[in-house]
């Protein structure tokens, strides 16, 4: 009996999976890749860390470097992302919390977590993928998976519980945080909000910067419409970003040129969030609606129609 519960026991404890890794990497300016064998010991924002198949020194190769991974991940893992591609969220869900529990390496459950961001904001979870995505910059404030942070790029009423756990981010030690809670808090404009804003502007955190810079041009617009500087600036620094950071800043300069009148450069602009398939399925949708309603409002009542019809299909699919 007592074995038979031993058993049971170490069954349900985390199990680690000791198969070989392999990397591919492209060192900068090269046109050629490497391929390396042996143990990933960590995978962050700014480095890979790997011990070689030989047993040698420990390696450190810049993140930028990294072209792909091949690990081995638990039957969980693999069915949790699965059936986050079907969109069956209940069963991703599941999926995903069963190998956050059995996984061990540390890089990897950070790739857990971002999968599970994913799933809630496909779902219109905002708070939920908030809370995720913070767990995954507490293990890695340079975390590569920044394409998820789920900032606010369009207005809402926050209820009582979001305004609360916002307001305590924006005093939070990391700037992701505080960046998240300026993009939900921004329509409020207190000194906090503010001065929280201008604080990240000036941080060393680049990518935090660049984003904080879209919610300090959309707090701009709010101010005064009539006094817009040339948005086509604002699309040349949107296009420093990575692509997949684009899709929130090209939202604010579609409503800019909405607030112009120039209503078929809007148009363009709010298509890129959809067509770019944000993380985000609220953005998403409502980037969609707004360009429709610019290409009305030009006039182009035909393509309009056309992409009313597109993205609905998209939606049911």
């Amino acid at each position: 009996m007592c074995r038979a519960l031993l058993v049971l026991f170490l069954a349900s404890l985390p199990t680690a999976i000791h198969a070989q890794d392999r990397v591919i990497l492209q060192p900068d300016g090269t046109s050629g890749t490497v391929s390396l064998k042996g143990e990933i010991i960590d995978y962050t924002g700014r480095e890979l860390v790997i011990r070689p198949r030989e047993l040698g020194d420990i390696k450190r190769y810049p993140a930028s470097t990294v072209r792909e991974i091949q690990t081995a991940y638990h039957d969980s893992h693999l069915a949790g992302r699965e059936a986050l591609a079907r969109r069956d969220w209940a069963t991703c869900e599941d999926k995903l919390a069963a190998a956050l529990n059995q996984e061990t390496r540390t890089w990897v459950r950070r790739d857990i977590l971002a999968l599970q961001v994913r799933s809630a904001l496909e779902q219109g979870k905002w708070l939920q993928a908030a809370r995720r995505f913070l767990l995954i910059v507490e293990s890695d404030p340079r975390t590569i998976h920044y394409d998820l942070i789920p900032l606010l790029w369009i207005g809402e009423t926050l209820n009582d519980e979001e305004s609360a756990l916002m307001r305590g981010w924006l005093n939070h030690r990391y700037a992701a945080a505080q960046l998240i809670a300026v993009s939900a808090l921004l329509d409020v404009r207190d000194a906090q909000v503010t001065q929280t804003l201008k604080s990240l502007l000036r941080g060393d955190d680049i990518i935090v910067q660049r984003l904080a810079r879209f919610l300090d041009y959309r707090a701009q617009i709010s101010d005064d419409p009539q006094t817009l500087p040339d948005i086509r600036r604002w699309e040349n620094q949107a296009d420093e970003l990575a692509p997949a950071l684009r899709g929130g800043p090209y939202v604010v300069i579609g409503v800019a040129y909405s607030l112009k009148h120039e209503h078929d450069w809007a148009a363009a602009c709010y298509l890129r969030t959809p067509l770019m398939n944000h993380p985000d399925a609220r953005l998403r949708r409502a980037a969609a609606r707004l360009a429709v309603e610019s290409l009305t409002a030009a006039g182009m009542i035909a393509a309009a129609e056309s992409l009313q019809r597109e993205l609905s299909n998209r939606e049911m699919e």
